[in-house]
Order: structure tokens, then C-alpha cells, then sequence
């Protein structure tokens, strides 16, 4: 129902549509909502609902694609963005568990996200409980022992 011809494009109607909705549910390629909302181009607004109702962003697909990486493969900069912010907002809201889960799940593109000139790591010090700060400070060697 969130995506395709009949999906809505209005924030407060998904929000309705997806709560209670089982946002880890997959397709038999292994995508998840987040990655169709990619994929059929859904609004900035949709997505952002999605992010915040709490998808998992870590997710991969059949073939190792998050919804980031698919956004880059269909050259969709918008979504992107909008993963990498929200990202970015986990470390200034102090989501300790959230972006541990991120780290551990291997999500590959937390040390490379930035504000303006400032690293993830830095931004972490600047504004984020110590705990974030360490966690995203020994990411690099967490991820690289999973690969």
C-alpha cells in the first residue's frame, strides 16, 4: 500500500498506514519498504516518515544493497541525503542503541558521513553523549573485523 500507483503522498496518511506495520517485512529479493520507496521514487516527506517510524536503514537486499546503496545505483541523491541526515541526527539526538545496531549490523557509511567540514566523529564530540562518541570513534575497527 506504500508504494505504487495507490501510495499516498501525504505525510499524516502514511504515518497512519505504518504504524503498527511490520517496517522489516521483505519482498522476495530481500528489499524492504525503505528500499522501494527508493526505488519508486516516493516524496522526500514519505521517506523521512519511514525513516522516523524507525525502518532499519542497515537492511540489505538479495544482492548486499541498503536503500542507500541503491539510491547511489540509481543516481537518486535525494535519498542519500536524506539517509545520511537522518544518520547524522542519531548522533546529535544521542541514539546510542541505534547507531550501536548500525555499527554492528556493518552499515558502511557512517564514517564517511559529514556536516559541512565536520566528520561524524567530530560532530559526536562536539554534541553527543561521551558513549556516542567512543562508539563512533572505534567504528572503523568494529566494521573492518566483519569483513
Amino acid at each position: 500500500m506504500f508504494c505504487g500507483a495507490g501510495a499516498p503522498y501525504d505525510e499524516k496518511i502514511t504515518q497512519r498506514v505504518l504504524k503498527g506495520s511490520d517496517l522489516t517485512a521483505r519482498d522476495n529479493a530481500g528489499q524492504t519498504i525503505l528500499h522501494w520507496a527508493v526505488t519508486v521514487n516516493q516524496s522526500e516527506s514519505n521517506v523521512k516518515v519511514l525513516l522516523n517510524s524507525g525502518v532499519d536503514i542497515s537492511s540489505r537486499d538479495c544482492q548486499g544493497r541498503t536503500a542507500r546503496d541503491l539510491a547511489e545505483k540509481l543516481n537518486r541523491p535525494m535519498y542519500v541525503r536524506l539517509i545520511d541526515n537522518h544518520v547524522i541526527r542519531l548522533v546529535k539526538e544521542k541514539k546510542f542503541e541505534q547507531l550501536e545496531r548500525l555499527i554492528l549490523q556493518n552499515y558502511d557509511h557512517i564514517l564517511d558521513l559529514s556536516e559541512g567540514n565536520k566528520t561524524l566523529t567530530e560532530i559526536a564530540k562536539k554534541s553527543s553523549a561521551k558513549n556516542v562518541y567512543e562508539i563512533l570513534k572505534f567504528a572503523a575497527p568494529i566494521q573492518v573485523s566483519f569483513t
